[in-house]
């Protein structure tokens, strides 16, 4: 496995102990639970999410640059489309463009970017392996960026999205809720995991492809 996916599946695990700790916590008897009220626990869950998150934004730069430095193996027929260069800083320029920053929570941006540079590859498309798994799970993943905006900032829009997102990824209405109550329920009635577990792997599979 590569450094890179490991390193993040590393982070996802840390993420996923903080809630299943508090968790434990809370149910250490009248103690517990006085310590950890459900608000809080909620709380501790969204923190979590915002790690996963945080920790896969640092996977796709990682990556990405390791990418067109050449220094990320490529699918057969896959291949950039400017020289590789020479060092990361380089690289990090060529991203921005003379922007002072890049949004790689924004899964529409990195699709894009991957076309920009990277050439060939599955079926003829371009944008290699980062295209490949974004476009394949687009929607999903504006889905999880909009859980993360609303815990990072609450604005009317955010609450919309995030409400939007959460039906869209359950089938039931969050209308009102927090994050953190969406992350910590189970995906279904028989399940004993979180969603915040489910999702903490999901973004651990989506890695595999892009640096196996």
């Amino acid at each position: 496995m590569h450094a890179s996916t490991s390193f993040l599946i590393a982070n996802l695990d840390v993420a996923s102990d903080i809630a299943s700790a508090g968790e434990q916590a809370r149910s250490i008897g009248a103690r517990g639970s006085a310590l950890f009220p459900i608000d809080r626990l909620e709380a501790l869950y969204e923190m979590a999410f915002l790690r996963i998150f945080i920790s896969w934004e640092t996977f796709l730069e990682d990556t990405f640059q390791r990418c067109i430095c050449g220094r990320l193996s490529l699918p057969t027929g896959v291949t950039l489309v400017y020289p590789p260069y020479c060092a990361f800083e380089d690289a990090e320029l060529a991203i921005l463009d003379g922007s002072s920053f890049f949004g790689w929570a924004d899964p529409i941006k990195v699709r894009d970017l991957a076309k920009r540079f990277v050439a060939g590859g599955y079926g003829g498309t371009v944008g290699g392996p980062h295209q490949q798994v974004i476009s394949s799970n687009l929607s999903r993943l504006r889905a999880l960026k909009s859980i993360r905006n609303f815990i990072a900032h609450k604005s009317a829009k955010a609450k919309d999205d995030f409400e939007q997102s959460a039906l869209l990824l359950s089938g039931v209405s969050y209308a009102g809720s927090s994050p953190g109550r969406f992350l910590r329920d189970s995906t279904s009635s028989a399940s004993t995991e979180s969603r915040l577990q489910v999702f903490a792997r999901e973004f651990g599979n989506l890695a595999q492809p892009i640096a196996p």
